[in-house]
Formats: structure tokens, C-alpha cells, sequence
């Protein structure tokens, strides 16, 4: 699956555990490769066709790396993270966009509750600015570690989330949103 899935997801470690607890019962190896390090396949969208599939240029590398692992060319230990968490801590910070549901609020309006969806979690702070096209842009957040935010369905646009490492300002990056 891609990386931004996957982030997006959220306690994946918990679906690893759950389906190494089955598989254990049945003495059958299981290889997620959900947990392949970067230098072996990246999981970026990139390589997706979507959500569920690989593009062309995707399987043919997937097919590549699978063909050296299942021949020994690549060990376990050389080609997977133990975890999604240990994973998540050696990719590079990302933004890949912002999750959302909506729901009514205590006045029975109509609001759009936001997630920032991105790798690096605990390690990075968000500002976050909306642009609608109908009215004046404004500020939501100023640079912080939530990751949560409300806006109203009723508005389009675009939301700037520019983030940066936290105690590390040298570092600043921006992804641009259209809602």
C-alpha cells in the first residue's frame, strides 16, 4: 500500500501484530512488505495505481525484489522494518494531505473535522493557513504539533500546511492542499 495509506491508516503495528498472532498458529512464513525499507521499495504513490494496485513501473519493481528475497538473494532481516513505527521514524517528514469527516456541531451546523495525515508524527509542528475563494484567507494555526483542525464544508479552496522538524527550524517544508 502506499505510505500515505498507510499514515493515514494509523495504528498499523496493531494490524501486524493481529495477523502475526494468526499466522503463527498456522506455521506458514508471513512477509509484509508494507515493512520493506526504503532502499528496497519506497512506497511511494508514485508506483500506485491506486489505493489497492501497483502501476506497471511499480510491479515490475516489486517483481524484481520479490524474485531476490523468495531466492535468497535478500535476507529478512536486511529487508524489513520489525514495525511500521520503526518505519515511520527512518522516512524522511512528509505531508501527504489531510483526512476529513463531517458531522454537526452543538448548533447543528454542519462541520468538516480535519487530520493532517503525515509521517513523523510526534517530531513535527504544523501552521496551517486556508485561502477560500470566496472570502479572506486566514490563519487556523501557527506552528504546533496538532495535527487536528475544523474547517466548513460550505468553503473551497486551498489549505497551505507548511511544517517543520520540531527544534529544527532550518528545515521548513509546505504542501499545498485544493478543498
Amino acid at each position: 500500500m502506499p505510505n500515505y495509506l498507510l499514515a493515514g491508516v494509523g495504528n498499523y503495528d496493531e494490524y501486524v501484530k493481529l495477523i502475526q498472532s494468526i499466522v503463527e498458529e498456522t506455521n506458514i512464513d508471513y512477509y509484509d512488505f508494507n515493512l520493506c525499507k526504503e532502499e528496497f521499495f519506497s512506497n511511494q504513490s508514485s508506483l500506485f495505481k491506486d489505493t489497492d494496485h501497483m502501476n506497471c513501473y511499480g510491479a515490475e519493481i516489486f517483481s524484481c525484489l520479490f524474485a531476490d528475497f523468495i531466492n535468497g538473494k535478500i535476507s529478512v532481516e536486511e529487508l524489513f522494518y520489525d514495525s511500521y513505527s520503526e518505519k515511520l521514524k527512518n522516512l524522511e517528514p512528509t505531508v501527504f494531505g489531510i483526512s476529513y469527516h463531517d458531522e454537526k456541531n452543538e448548533n447543528n451546523e454542519l462541520i468538516r473535522n480535519c487530520k493532517i495525515i503525515s509521517t513523523g508524527n510526534e517530531n513535527l509542528e504544523y501552521e496551517i493557513h486556508v485561502f477560500p475563494t470566496e472570502r479572506e484567507p486566514y490563519k487556523i494555526q501557527n506552528f504546533s504539533k496538532n495535527r487536528f483542525f475544523i474547517i466548513t464544508p460550505k468553503e473551497h479552496g486551498t489549505i497551505t500546511i507548511t511544517y517543520q522538524l520540531s527544534n529544527f527550524l532550518e528545515r521548513i517544508w509546505t504542501v499545498n492542499i485544493t478543498y
